[in-house]
């Protein structure tokens, strides 16, 4: 990504606007688009919240809380190592209001892309909403490039590529502003809940972190850890214990169960 100079970042946008003689309101929007793009160190990420974004949206997507925004910035230098470049494709200037269709080239989320909604507030462009569109490719990019976890494991990933297609709007925009917050257990706990929609998939994959990370750590021969993972499945599924066990908060009675279920499969499970 192509940054922009610290001093000039923290310019404001007017200031910007009257020292380039004229920008057209394209030219304004595009520049704040490179200017969030840019905002990695704290003074531009501040910035950028004060000064690129619409009292709306800082109230619907950080719950009016600045430092929402500061702490969990747009373009978090911490969330991806090559998070590629967002790009305008084009504007559509309508009075006071803009709608741009923005799209990330390069890097590891490439490929996202959607709407903007852009308002003048105080004489200057702003982002005002990120459309259904763009969240739904946000999140679609993100199950399709994640390396760690459950979304890794490729049936589940399949899976959850299909449900994010189907969310309603209400679901997906609650789950992703609970991301920009910083929110994630509540994130977690949501993701969990599109992940049932995928029971098969999701079994699967718990059986085999329980094999690998608890049942190779006991007394068992490689033909029981076989065994009692092929049993746990379909047991997994029918008790709904595989969101729990990939939850942060499960409590000591949900855990217990767990411990149960896997006790009772290794006694099905001969040692040959």
């Amino acid at each position: 990504m192509k940054r922009t100079a610290t001093l000039l970042l923290m310019l404001p946008l007017a200031l910007l606007a009257s020292c380039g003689g004229g920008e057209s309101d394209e030219d304004q929007i595009a520049a704040v688009v490179e200017q969030l793009n840019a905002a990695e160190e704290k003074p531009e990420i501040e910035v950028a919240c004060n000064e690129l974004l619409t009292d709306r949206f800082v109230k619907v997507v950080y719950g009016g809380d600045i430092q929402k925004c500061v702490d969990q910035p747009l373009n978090d230098p911490d969330e991806s190592e090559d998070p590629g470049t967002t790009e305008v494709s084009s504007t559509t200037i309508e009075g006071e209001s803009a709608e741009v269709k923005v799209t990330t080239v390069g890097g590891k989320t490439e490929g996202t892309e959607g709407t903007w909604t852009f308002r003048k507030q105080g004489g200057d462009w702003k982002v005002d909403e990120f459309g259904d569109d763009y969240l739904r490719s946000t999140f679609a990019v993100s199950v399709a490039v994640v390396d760690g976890g459950a979304f890794s494991y490729e049936p589940l990933r399949s899976c959850m590529s299909d449900q994010v297609s189907n969310l309603k709007s209400g679901e997906l925009r609650n789950f992703m502003f609970q991301t920009f917050r910083g929110n994630k257990k509540r994130a977690l706990t949501q993701v969990l809940s599109f992940a049932q929609e995928c029971p098969h998939e999701l079994a699967e994959y718990v059986a085999d972190q329980l094999a690998t990370r608890v049942l190779a750590k006991k007394d068992l021969t490689k033909a029981q850890i076989r065994c009692a993972e092929k049993r746990l499945i379909p047991l997994l599924q029918v008790t709904g214990l595989s969101s729990m066990a990939l939850a942060q908060d499960a409590g000591s009675a949900e855990a217990f169960a767990l411990v149960g279920l896997i006790a009772g499969v290794v006694k099905q499970c001969p040692a040959q």
